[in-house]
């Protein structure tokens, strides 16, 4: 989980998804990526600003794909 610009960012391994929840307003939660990129691992942010994740299908548990275990990159507004 991570923190930026009023919104907390939390990683679902399991939900295959990344959750937006907004601190003001969390009943108005959204997920991304669900079932995108297989397992999300973890949050972090970049030192200019952006969120990255890492995704996770590779060590037994998921469904390995090509490009797996990756380090993706989401640029947020504001």
């Amino acid at each position: 989980m991570v923190y930026a610009s009023g919104t907390l960012y939390v990683a679902h391994v399991r939900g295959q998804a990344l959750r937006a929840v907004p601190v003001a307003d969390p009943s108005a939660s959204r997920l991304f990526f669900h079932e995108q990129f297989g397992r999300i691992r973890d949050a972090a942010i970049a030192p200019n600003g952006d969120l990255w994740f890492i995704t996770n299908n590779t060590d037994g548990r998921g469904t390995p794909r090509g490009r797996d275990d990756r380090i993706m990159r989401v640029h947020l507004a504001g």
